[in-house]
């Protein structure tokens, strides 16, 4: 993870503590959302930049698109993408 993604983090975490209602496992549970999240985008990217033509970067496309609605939906099974 790079040095101003982890930044990010650390400051949402930050914030995030100075909420009253949220508590340490909601901090916890978030953060790594958030840090799944990122490592998913960046898969992503990496994958969709491999691409070796524009069936194959469509194809990437939807599923991620599909990873992110099941996301979403609560269907999430420990792999974002």
């Amino acid at each position: 993870m790079g040095f101003a993604t982890q930044t990010y983090i650390d400051m949402v975490e930050r914030i995030m503590r100075n909420v009253q209602s949220a508590n340490q496992e909601q901090i916890s549970t978030f953060k790594e959302y958030i840090e799944r999240q990122v490592a998913a985008n960046r898969e992503f990217i990496e994958r969709l930049l491999r691409a070796k033509d524009f069936q194959e970067a469509l194809r990437i496309q939807v599923e991620y698109f599909q990873s992110q609605l099941r996301l979403a939906a609560g269907g999430f099974t420990g792999r974002v993408f």
